[in-house]
């Protein structure tokens, strides 16, 4: 629904004549998702799930047919124990089955050898699906005292067998993939955070106890409070200038709003305090730093170039030259500040201490991206994240082009606004270079990265045989 909203302001903006009733339309949808963010936050507090942070990872339909696949997997394992192997293949099943069976007794984990049997196994999970009763608040509540006792043994198995077998078993290593992607289903999940949006911080005794708040949930509430502000003053942008710089400048600044309501969705389901969630939030921030530098606060356009300083931060003596503060622009300091206020939510910053709640500091954030680290538990690179949502960013931009032409007259071309060198492109290129000032190794292509089918064997036995190419040529 917040595509819609974009679109209704997106075409306001370009038939200025009724762009009041399409940001009123707008305004309608945003208090529809409003009231739906609002609708599961009060859902979770009535049913008691603040006290703790389960939520199913997966849906519950979905935990059967994982179940499924984890006793096939195992009946897999043990398959050649029922009809005779052909002439040419190795029991890779029942030597792994034997060698971990084996190993559990004497590593002193026989208990675990029980889930090696369809049986236990079968009793095990159909007792956890069950207890979850269809995600209801009982069963959530009944596994997030209870489930961690049984997937404990699950995890135990599962580390064992990974490394107590040596060489690997494609059919032990399918079987403890298929128990893990089981076990997965009842982890711990964000979204408890949406509690902060649906009720006042004056009904939160009950809910939360001081030590359970983080600076994380207090960032997302001032998120969603500077939010509506920054939609109030947007409205009111073209209400007394109706002219092509300022309609694209409402376009830009719309598309920031647009970015803001993506941020918080990432903080609504966020864990952590700089998590994935929360990093791709800040990527936000390089575009509201780059509409900084390129919009004026009255709505005139500056056409960007690809910056080569580095970001700016309050009280930078770089601000001397920033297009919101040339002597054309008429002044819209409500509306800067509110946009510096959303750029330092999203991202550690010592511009304003008021507003630089986080754990993370700015030292360590600076670090993080210059270097390009990987994150914890993921292959992903800091600032490839950074880069990598704003990416998506840009090609999702780019299919708004042709929706546009068809709803909107062409007072103003599209071209000008989402074309290779449009302002939307070229302000999006300038995030995109702000996050990646000075980092290592950033991975700067936006195309579709599609997997390396390889040839097939023939093939290459071909050309390794002949020194030619997959079509035959140089034979």
């Amino acid at each position: 629904m917040s595509d819609y909203a974009r679109l209704a302001r997106l075409v306001g903006a370009l038939t200025p004549s009724m762009n009041h009733n399409y940001r009123s339309l707008a305004q309608s949808i945003d208090e529809v998702n409003s009231v739906i963010l609002v609708l599961v936050g009060e859902s979770m507090a009535n049913n008691g799930f603040a006290g703790g942070r389960f939520l199913l990872q997966a849906p519950y339909t979905e935990l059967q047919t994982r179940r499924d696949a984890a006793m096939h997997a195992l009946r897999n394992l043990l398959g050649s124990l029922q009809f005779t192997n052909q002439a040419n293949e190795w029991p890779r099943g029942i030597d792994a089955y034997r060698r971990l069976f084996d190993a559990l007794e004497l590593q002193g984990q026989g208990d675990l050898r029980a889930l090696m049997t369809e049986q236990e196994l079968g009793r095990t999970m159909d007792a956890l699906v069950r207890r979850a009763a269809q995600g209801t608040a009982t069963g959530l509540r009944a596994l997030g005292s209870t489930a961690q006792v049984d997937l404990q043994r699950f995890y135990r198995l599962i580390n064992f067998g990974y490394q107590l077998v040596n060489p690997e078993s494609p059919p032990l290593t399918s079987f403890l993939e298929a128990l893990r992607l089981f076990a997965d289903g009842f982890g711990t999940a964000g979204g408890f955070r949406l509690l902060r949006v649906a009720r006042p911080p004056i009904v939160f005794y009950g809910l939360y106890t001081q030590e359970e708040e983080e600076h994380a949930d207090r960032r997302l509430t001032q998120l969603t409070i500077e939010r509506g502000r920054l939609a109030s003053q947007l409205d009111c942008l073209m209400r007394c200038n109706c002219d092509e710089t300022t309609a694209r400048a409402q376009i830009m600044l719309d598309k920031a709003l647009y970015d803001v309501d993506r941020a918080i969705d990432l903080y609504a389901v966020g864990r952590d305090d700089l998590g994935q969630p929360e990093l791709r939030a800040a990527a936000y921030s390089y575009l509201l730093e780059a509409l900084l530098r390129s919009t004026t606060a009255a709505g005139r356009v500056v056409i960007p170039v690809l910056p080569t300083d580095p970001p700016l931060q309050a009280g930078d003596p770089a601000q001397a030259n920033d297009p919101c503060t040339s002597p054309t622009a008429v002044p819209r300091p409500e509306l800067r500040r509110t946009l510096i206020n959303l750029s330092n939510l999203l991202r550690p910053k010592d511009a304003t201490p008021q507003l630089s709640d986080w754990d993370t500091t700015v030292i360590n954030f600076e670090d993080r991206r210059k270097k390009n680290k990987k994150l914890p538990g993921s292959d992903f690179r800091f600032a490839d994240v950074l880069h990598q949502e704003l990416c998506l960013q840009l090609d999702g931009e780019q299919r708004w082009e042709h929706m546009v032409r068809q709803m909107a007259p062409n007072c103003i071309s599209a071209s000008a606004v989402f074309g290779p060198t449009g302002d939307m492109t070229l302000l999006l290129k300038n995030a995109m270079a702000l996050a990646a000032f000075g980092a290592k190794n950033v991975e700067t292509d936006c195309g579709l990265q599609g997997p390396n089918i390889p040839a097939h064997i023939e093939t290459s036995m071909d050309t390794i045989a002949y020194n030619s190419s997959r079509t035959g040529r140089g034979r």
